[in-house]
């Protein structure tokens, strides 16, 4: 009993060393490569994202100028209404275009990272 428990003492006392952790290089340069890409994709998605921004912006602008001209030089007619009515549908409808088109390649995106 005596030599048990001194072997048991002994087992117990006895440092224990980590395993060292094994990186495959293939692996990360696999991963690499993927968030790479993910990169260049969100790259693009910002870009969109800009250039969208950008042209709603300058599509505003233009009808608040138009908004301003006709407001100074005609007084509010039906065919004025028409006219600003008209060119807010067009509006509208570019602004879903572009809505739908990015949560598409969100989507997409999110699908990439899903998979990656």
């Amino acid at each position: 009993m005596a030599q048990l428990a001194s072997r048991l003492d002994d087992v117990e006392n006895t440092p224990v060393s980590e395993p060292t952790p094994t990186v495959d290089p293939a692996r990360v340069d696999e991963l690499q490569a993927v968030l790479e890409r993910i990169t260049d994709r969100l790259d693009e998605v910002d870009g969109r994202i800009t250039a969208i921004s950008t042209e709603l912006a300058n599509q505003i602008n233009e009808m608040s100028g138009e908004l301003n001209t006709l407001g100074a030089n005609e007084p509010a007619t039906g065919e004025v209404v028409d006219e600003l009515r008209d060119a807010q549908t067009r509006l509208a409808s570019e602004q879903a275009r572009y809505q739908i088109a990015f949560r598409q390649d969100l989507a997409q995106l999110a699908d990439r990272l899903k998979r990656a």
